[in-house]
């Protein structure tokens, strides 16, 4: 686990983004990195340790979340559903029930399952300042995990998502997103895959296939022990900024891809467009319309 997560961090150091729009520019199939969305069941310790990163609290519509160059951590609040039907946007905005009169009050949902373990291991960042990051982090009781370096270190989130930090001096910001770190039995094929239906980039480096897509890297590894679907883990699925969503998802469901919500529309905040869908790894992903729009 220390050799590889030593490669990992090297890896992360090797590519970097230009640091601009909020959401980077579409790549030639008309996508981008949106966000990223953990459940959570503390909204106050989500919002310190993600901001604590470098990130801004923001709001898309009534959803809270925490907005870096690149993308969003967008939060939704655990009520123990654990794996959600993909009903509409994922669960937004379903209240809770209030408990009968007389009886007692339920008990607290449990926490999700960790992403260590899942197909969509970790997020990485890439910070100006690894001293002062891990300051800020320690300040809130939040301890690097072990086999870190000068340079990279990783860190568990207050939802158990495994964030992976990486220096960078020359970093035009203080933060920015880097790569997602994502295990699977062939590299080769699952970024192969992003590359035909997402138009990714592919290139390999070392042992590692990367998909790249404008705001957000896929850094597939291989694992020979079985990955968990995301789906109601703690990071719970992946987003992409889709360009003509409609004629997007069409494509998806023509090409057989699984498809778990339907597209339509919707108005949430600067957001028109939605629907779900699920790799054949087991990644669950959100795909949207408008984030370019209010890229800033």
């Amino acid at each position: 686990m220390k050799t590889q997560m030593l490669v990992i961090f090297g890896s992360l150091l090797t590519v970097a983004w230009p640091v601009g729009a909020q959401i980077r520019p579409l790549n030639a199939a008309g996508v981008s990195a949106a966000h990223e969305h953990v459940i959570i069941t503390d909204e106050a310790a989500s919002t310190a340790f993600w901001t604590a990163l470098g990130g801004t609290p923001e709001h898309i519509g009534t959803l809270a979340g925490v907005k870096f160059p690149g993308v969003y951590i967008l939060f939704q609040n655990n009520r123990g559903r654990g794996r959600r039907g993909g009903g509409a946007a994922g669960g937004r905005g379903q209240g809770t029930a209030p408990p009968t009169q007389g009886m007692a009050p339920a008990s607290p949902p449990p926490s999700p399952e960790s992403s260590v373990g899942s197909v969509a291991e970790g997020i990485g960042f890439t910070v100006k300042n690894l001293h002062d990051t891990l300051a800020r982090l320690d300040a809130l009781g939040i301890k690097p995990l072990p086999a870190g370096t000068s340079s990279g270190v990783s860190v568990m989130s207050p939802e158990k998502v495994l964030v992976l930090l990486t220096e960078d001096r020359s970093l035009a910001t203080d933060v920015a997103s880097k790569e997602l770190l994502m295990k699977v039995p062939n590299p080769a094929e699952a970024a192969e895959w992003y590359a035909k239906w997402f138009g990714a980039t592919v290139v390999r480096q070392a042992n590692d296939a990367v998909a790249r897509i404008p705001g957000m890297d896929m850094r597939f590894v291989e694992t020979s022990q079985p990955a968990a679907g995301t789906h109601g883990r703690a990071l719970d699925h992946i987003g992409f900024e889709i360009a003509n969503l409609q004629a997007f998802a069409s494509k998806l469901q023509d090409g057989g891809v699984t498809i778990n919500t339907p597209y339509r529309t919707m108005s949430l905040g600067f957001l028109t467009a939605i629907t779900f869908v699920t790799d054949p790894w087991g990644t669950y992903i959100e795909l949207n319309e408008g984030y370019a729009s209010a890229a800033k």
